[in-house]
């Protein structure tokens, strides 16, 4: 995926200080393609596909600094993403197949907190919470919270 940061308001990490505001917008963009030939099926057939994606992601960070070492920030964030391929199926290896369009769409919305604590010029630790909710094609999945506890090294 390639990705692009744009600081609109504040002192980026290098240069920030104690008390700094920051506003950051984010964009992102990218594909993959795959293929598949021979997949096993239950009854000794095959299934092959051939498969792309594309996905386009947009979020929005504000940060407050507390102190030299520790940053609070949060903001929205939306996913978006397109599959479109085929699929085909056979019945031995070599036999003549049944060809299906895949195509799909979806997206995924959220909101995010965290805080990092810089334990060195190198290493910190971040706490994040986020609120999303996945939406396939047709299909709505419930609304989710997550959490998690990562490090970061700086080279």
């Amino acid at each position: 995926m390639l990705r692009a940061l744009w600081q609109l308001i504040g002192s980026t990490g290098d240069n920030a200080q104690e008390g700094g505001f920051s506003i950051m917008v984010t964009g992102g963009f990218g594909g993959s393609a795959q293929y598949m030939l021979g997949l096993k099926q239950i009854n000794e057939g095959t299934l092959e596909y051939k498969q792309s994606q594309t996905l386009l992601d947009m979020s929005m960070v504000v940060g407050y600094r507390f102190g030299a070492t520790t940053i609070a920030y949060g903001g929205p964030y939306v996913t978006l993403g397109n599959i479109s391929g085929t699929s085909t199926v056979r019945a031995a290896p070599g036999a003549a197949g049944t060809d299906y369009a895949v195509t799909s769409s979806g997206n995924q919305i959220g909101f995010h907190l965290g805080t990092q604590f810089a334990l060195s010029d190198v290493f910190s630790i971040i706490l994040e919470v986020a609120y999303n909710q996945i939406s396939w094609q047709n299909i709505s999945m419930q609304n989710q919270i997550k959490g998690g506890l990562s490090t970061a090294f700086k080279f």
